[in-house]
């Protein structure tokens, strides 16, 4: 049948406007897309890329939270480097008071005046023992596990017990009150404990100093894979502002030439009124 002579149906009409719907759709999409700034806006517009941009998106989080795990790791050997070095130059200025305790020109009067001072480091360097980093002390006898990000890596911080006995690695002897150097006898015998004090201290500080390297070199890699994550994502998920922009004409004129061609096709149905005229 000749569609212009149908009167019941309009064939062209209907075509037109699905025609004409499908790129209305397509226009809102882009609207949708250039608004938001992002490309998927819907799961049915890319389910797959969907999934993949949200497994991104998650593993860039996760890993954002193990750099603050890092960071916060980082602070902490921070203190424990200045504080060992505090305690450190502490050890030494004892150690010259233990010296000079054992000068034999010097009385009893001298050497307890040079005891004060002995004793006022020592207190210095329990203070300093007794430290605490957000509730956490800043020597302690076990390592510390830092998570790095949602794999389960981590970084192991080594054990700094400078508190601990000088055999364990520590300057307790040293800071103890039975330490002092009240006598030449004493002095003599103080100097052994700060000078085995003191190299307990610099293996402190290298340890701690290894640490800060490994948790440096975690947080350059983890900010390159988040960067990488964060860019993939963007492929996935952002908007191509360009490309859009030049849908977003297309499809306007697609639309307002479909709506043109859906007047002309619902007036193909009076054309069949007028053979009856």
């Amino acid at each position: 049948m000749d569609p212009i002579s149908a009167i019941s149906s309009n064939l062209a009409a209907s075509g037109t406007s699905r025609l004409l719907a499908e790129a209305f759709v397509k226009m809102q999409q882009t609207l949708a897309r250039l608004s938001s700034g992002k490309r998927i806006n819907s799961p049915e517009v890319d389910a797959a890329g969907l999934a993949q941009l949200e497994r991104l998106t998650s593993q860039a989080g996760q890993i954002d939270a193990g750099s603050s795990n890092v960071a916060n790791a980082t602070s902490l050997t921070e203190v424990q480097s200045a504080t060992a070095q505090q305690l450190a130059d502490l050890e030494a200025r004892k150690g010259e008071l233990a010296i000079r305790a054992q000068d034999a020109t010097l009385t009893d009067s001298d050497r307890q005046a040079i005891q004060a001072e002995f004793a006022a480091l020592q207190g210095s360097q329990n203070q300093l023992l007794g430290q605490q980093f957000n509730g956490v002390p800043v020597f302690s006898s076990s390592s510390q596990q830092v998570v790095t990000d949602g794999d389960g890596s981590n970084v192991t911080l080594s054990a700094i017990n400078l508190g601990g006995s000088v055999a364990s690695g520590g300057i307790a002897e040293s800071t103890s009150g039975a330490t002092s150097v009240s006598t030449s006898a004493n002095a003599a015998s103080a100097l052994n404990t700060i000078n085995s004090s003191l190299n307990n201290i610099t293996r402190g500080l290298a340890n701690v100093g290894a640490g800060q390297a490994r948790l440096t070199v975690t947080a350059e890699t983890n900010d390159i894979r988040v960067e990488n994550l964060n860019a993939a994502a963007s492929r996935i998920g952002d908007t191509d502002f360009a490309q859009e922009s030049a849908n977003l004409s297309r499809f306007s004129v697609g639309v307002q030439a479909g709506i043109r061609s859906l007047r002309q096709a619902n007036s193909l149905g009076s054309l069949g009124l007028n053979v009856l005229a």
